[in-house]
């Protein structure tokens, strides 16, 4: 056991780049677990949601549909995830290697080998389940898994310590990085990252203010998306009353006795039958309320990101 742990410690070749290997248990340390549940998760709420908003599957309600999508994506993310402990027996082995400019995991050919079958793997079991653009998602990211990829600490803006997983995410612009390392050398590694990192990470107060930004801008982004979908409810609402239509909504969707026009939080049906001229509802729709609120905030917040980013770049 103890050359196991020494073969995993942080080493120094003549070059002065370090270098370790760390043994990731994929059955206790369930950091990957958690990530792929998060991708899957989130990809089978999308289609989710998409599926309720498209009403009823014939005899299938539109909710009962949408909770299959999002079985049937967190299904395939688990048979993968089983696959993968099968493939590597339960332990991942992820090499490191860090200069005074950054930080990369490294692959043997044979790990690629591995993870190129697993990414493979996956593909067919999303087609053979009906799932093939999560599964497309999740190949995509294996894919990428097995590929050297550096992060270069000058551009980390903030290093998060997961102790009990003996792991440190470093957060950029826009990407993060997982760095694994035993638990002997983790203040080693996390110092040496630190030093190097940029002016934002090390300057704490100047990190607490770029948090604070950014947590403005969320709450800016989602007051912001409230007020726009509130105000857009108002208006569908006065000109359902007069019209029968809604005046700020997607395009209106007909299919022989029956139309559709969906707006953020309603959803207007109307059939065309024989015994009347005309019939038309006007109900509440919480898939069109969400992916309203969701749309609106995430352009708010794309333009106040870059806004804030340019205006650092011209601070300095």
């Amino acid at each position: 056991m103890e050359e196991q742990n020494l073969a995993n410690r942080v080493t120094v070749d003549e070059n002065g780049v370090l270098h370790w290997t760390y043994p990731l248990d994929l059955r206790r340390n369930l950091t990957i677990f958690r990530m792929m549940l998060k991708i899957t998760g989130a990809m089978g709420l999308a289609m989710g949601l998409i599926a309720m908003a498209m009403g009823n599957w014939g005899s299938v309600p539109g909710l009962v549909m949408g909770l299959i999508f999002l079985g049937g994506c967190v299904g395939v993310g688990l048979l993968i995830y089983g696959i993968m402990l099968l493939a590597y027996r339960g332990v991942m082995r992820l090499h490191f290697v860090m200069t005074d400019e950054f930080v990369a995991q490294v692959y043997s050919q044979a790990e690629r080998n591995t993870t190129d079958t697993l990414a493979a793997v996956a593909l067919v079991a999303g087609l053979a389940t009906g799932r093939a653009g999560q599964a497309l998602g999740t190949t995509t990211n294996l894919h990428n898994m097995s590929r050297n990829s550096k992060c270069f600490l000058s551009g980390v803006r903030r290093i998060i310590q997961r102790r009990d997983s003996d792991l440190l995410i470093l957060k950029q612009a826009v990407f993060q990085s997982q760095v694994f390392v035993c638990p002997e050398d983790y203040d080693l590694v996390l110092e040496y990252i630190a030093s190097r990192a940029g002016e934002e990470a090390r300057d704490e107060e100047l990190g607490r203010e770029h948090r604070m930004g950014r947590r403005f801008r969320l709450l800016a982004a989602a007051g912001a998306s409230l007020a726009v979908n509130l105000a857009t409810l108002i208006v569908n609402l006065n000109a359902y009353k007069t019209t029968g239509m809604l005046k700020l909504a997607g395009p209106y969707q007909r299919g022989g006795d029956y139309g559709r026009q969906g707006a953020f939080a309603l959803m207007a049906e109307d059939w065309f039958v024989t015994e009347a001229p005309f019939q038309h509802r006007l109900s509440f729709s919480w898939p069109y309320a969400i992916i309203g609120f969701l749309v609106v905030a995430l352009a708010v917040w794309l333009v106040l990101t870059v806004v804030a980013a340019i205006r650092r770049r011209g601070e300095k």
